[in-house]
């Protein structure tokens, strides 16, 4: 969180920065924008004002012309006339008349030497004599005033519409104001005219004093000849940077320019910048204030949270070490229970009865086994531990021995359990089959718990599979016509030990059965959903992918290991183990079929024996005083022959991580506990490459050849027991009744026997109640 509150605090000042750094280049582009809209209508104005004064004179020539003096060009006539216009218009320089030839017989102010001046070969004049129409001359120093002009000329006609002369103009450009209001330019602004050929013909400050003279070759002048029409940013003839906007006025053929310094333009966008930046600044301290105030009170909540996790994880790792433990102790003692009740199976010895017995033992270990594997489970779905165990499955008998499994507790409440297969729905599928078996094992677990008339169904189909491909959804339903759930119970069936109301009065179950089969679907990547009407009852429909496959590999039959092959040399077996019982155990197991055993009861007693005996294999228990195997297995790798010798790692551990680090450790292969004796030699096997001889096939007759009519010649009374007790899997009764009628019928008790030690109790109820039936 506090890192979080950090790099909120980084954004919103990089925003800020950012917002600032973006205003001011939009306010800059803005104010140029803005300042080269003022500048194109100032020059424009100036422009537009000085073509009304060009006309305004031209207008006013027109008029003058008309007068008898002028038409006369008689000095004598022309003179007053003219000194009085001068007098009336000051910005004129000059008022003269010209004739043909380029002598200027009239003037307002005296010729020098009184004779008339030759203006013959003047710009002006050539033009006008060539266009005979107003014109602009080109700014020079006047002969006859000597000051800076630009000639206006306009031509004088006689009533006949001749050609008399021309009425000449000079304009004195000092007297020059093109009525621009400047009071609101910024300071620095330059505005004025320059003419086609570089003359700078007027400008409103001449600190260079370069009005009427050439200015064609420097930076600014030239641009503005280059683009007569426009705006650009230049140097101006002072060496000051502006942004300059350039209008022709083609009646003069001069350029009419305005521009204004572009650091006046920088200076307005900072002003608004720092105003901004003020604004930011006093809104980033507001900001750091609450994120100080949230600092404090998140340290406070980062340590209790940072207890609080700690109290967790040192929970959680008791929990752990406590769940190790428990698997350790509980598997432990069964490896010698199951192992030695397997041992004395094979011992022919020992009496058929007590062989039963045995059997008893053997299978309600292998159970209690399967209770723990279960609690081990969930505590790895809790600690997301849980993986797949993906392998090629016979679909159809996994839904045969499902149904058979569930058939009797259906049959006990008068429930109907029928399924449906679809033909579409493929024979071998890859998934994790035990995984499945349990999610279908809970759902119609629930279905027979939760309904007391009617029926469940259990249909299989199969869907988005277009036989080209070998991935297919497998949809399971199961339908029950039980009491229902409320909307409310519907939502919650998932959640870890929730139970409905009527599950709490009948005092069944935990609440984990949903639980863990959601999240078995969920690790096989499928779907798990639940629908309901109160009194109607409940469906569940499991939507799961899997791949197709063209067969299963057939696993290679159950055999057990009687002794060494011919011709097969024994080997040195080194047995790690720090308890007794399991040293026995093994030991007999291995002598059993000739291979030569010693016994180390620790990790430091193991390292002994290998430097003393050298064995070929070793079984290294990983859980020992003194020295445990992890450390054992280190040090006999580093010893010389250490790499040649097989270690495998016998463990009372469940979990994978366990496993993972024995691996590191050096061991070539690991065993859980309780042992499986196919196992323990499979994998001396395949370490060793030993050989071996195994015991011949079981020639008992098959149950399946047992009939109603064998059990239809059993007392009524003892064959109602034997059902009962089928019914309702009790195991022990079921075996005293079997003992019952092995005093009239031994064949039949073993085939009954065959049956109890296959789990097959619905195949016994069904041959009670045989063709005959009960009376």
């Amino acid at each position: 969180m506090k890192n979080y509150l950090y790099a909120l605090a980084a954004v919103v000042v990089a925003s800020l920065v950012g917002m600032l750094g973006f205003t001011l280049y939009s306010d800059f582009d803005n104010a140029v924008d803005e300042e080269r809209g003022r500048l194109r209508t100032l020059s424009t104005l100036i422009a537009n004002n000085t073509a009304v004064l060009l006309e305004r004179n031209r207008e006013r020539m027109t008029g003058i012309n008309k007068r008898p003096e002028v038409q006369a060009m008689d000095p004598a006539q022309c003179g007053t006339l003219f000194a009085d216009l001068q007098a009336m218009f000051p910005e004129f320089a000059n008022v003269a008349t010209v004739d043909l030839n380029g002598s200027a017989p009239c003037s307002a102010v005296p010729q020098p030497g009184g004779k008339p001046v030759s203006v013959a070969k003047t710009e002006w004049f050539q033009r006008a004599l060539a266009e005979k129409r107003f014109v602009v001359g080109k700014p020079f120093i006047g002969p006859i005033t000597g000051k800076l002009v630009s000639v206006l000329v306009e031509p004088v006609w006689s009533e006949n519409k001749e050609l008399r002369g021309f009425l000449g103009l000079p304009l004195d450009l000092e007297r020059f104001n093109p009525r621009i209001p400047a009071g609101s330019l910024p300071e620095g602004t330059r505005f004025g005219f320059i003419s086609a050929d570089g003359i700078m013909v007027w400008r409103n400050a001449d600190q260079e004093q370069l009005i009427g003279k050439y200015v064609g070759d420097q930076t600014g002048p030239k641009l503005a000849l280059q683009i007569r029409d426009g705006d650009a940013q230049t140097i101006g003839t002072d060496g000051v940077a502006r942004r300059y906007a350039f209008v022709s006025i083609p009646e003069a053929n001069w350029i009419a320019f305005s521009g204004v310094p572009t650091a006046s333009i920088t200076n307005r966008v900072l002003a608004a910048a720092m105003r901004n930046t003020l604004v930011g600044v006093i809104g980033l301290s507001l900001i750091g204030v609450l994120l100080w105030f949230l600092m404090r009170r998140i340290d406070r909540a980062d340590r209790d949270l940072h207890a609080a996790l700690e109290a967790a994880e040192a929970a959680n790792r008791a929990k752990s070490v406590f769940l190790s433990n428990m698997s350790h102790e509980l598997r432990t003692p069964l490896n010698a229970i199951l192992g030695f009740a397997e041992l004395m199976e094979h011992d022919e010895n020992i009496p058929q009865a007590q062989k039963r017995n045995l059997n008893t033992i053997n299978r309600s270990g292998r159970h209690l086994l399967t209770l723990i594997n279960d609690i081990l489970d969930l505590s790895k779905i809790e600690a997301g531990r849980l993986t797949m165990q993906i392998q090629v499955g016979d679909l159809r008998e996994l839904i045969e021995t499902i149904v058979e499994a569930m058939e009797l507790r259906a049959r006990q409440k008068g429930l109907e359990l029928n399924v449906h297969v679809g033909d579409d729905v493929p024979r071998f599928i890859s998934t994790d089959p035990g995984k499945l078996r349990q999610i279908l094992m809970n759902l119609l677990s629930n279905a027979v718990k939760f309904t007391d008339h009617g029926g469940i169904d259990l249909d299989v189909s199969a869907s988005d599979w277009d036989r080209q491909s070998t991935r297919l959804t497998l949809v399971f339903v199961v339908r029950d016509t039980g009491i229902g759930m409320a909307d409310d119970e519907l939502g919650r069936i998932f959640q870890p030990f929730y139970q409905t109301e009527h599950g709490i009065r009948s005092g069944e179950g935990t609440g984990l059965g949903l639980t863990i089969a959601r999240q078995f679907t969920q690790l096989l990547g499928g779907e798990l959903v639940a629908a309901s009407i109160v009194d109607k009852g409940s469906a569940f429909t499991l939507r799961l992918p899997v791949d197709v496959a063209e067969t299963m590999v057939a696993l290679p039959p159950h055999r057990r290991v009687v002794a060494l092959a011919q011709g097969q040399a024994s080997r040195r077996i080194l047995v790690v183990e720090d308890r007794e019982d399991n040293q026995r155990l093994l030991t007999q197991l291995l002598q059993q079929v000739g291979l030569e055993t010693r016994v180390a009861a620790n990790g430091k007693e193991a390292l002994e024996a290998f430097e003393a005996w050298h064995p070929h294999f070793i079984w290294m228990d990983m859980r020992m005083p003194v020295m445990d195997g992890y450390e054992a297995t280190r040090r006999i790798r580093a010893l010389p022959g250490g790499h040649e010798v097989k270690i495998a790692a016998l463990t009372a551990s469940a979990f994978r991580e366990d496993r993972d680090d024995i691996i590191a450790a050096g061991c070539d292969d690991v065993l859980s506990k309780p042992l499986d004796e196919e196992q323990l030699f499979s994998a001396m096997e395949r370490l060793l490459g030993l050989h071996y001889r195994y015991a011949e096939a079981s020639t008992l007759p098959v149950a399946a050849s047992v009939s109603g009519a064998d059990l239809a010649r059993l007392p009524t009374d003892l064959r109602q027991e034997l059902s009962r007790a089928a019914q309702i899997l009790d195991e022990e009764t079921t075996q005293r009744v079997i003992d019952r009628v092995r005093e009239t019928d031994a064949r039949l008790a073993d085939e009954l026997e065959q049956l109890v030690r296959a789990y097959r109790y619905d195949r016994i109820v069904t041959l009670c109640e045989g063709p005959q039936g009960f009376p």
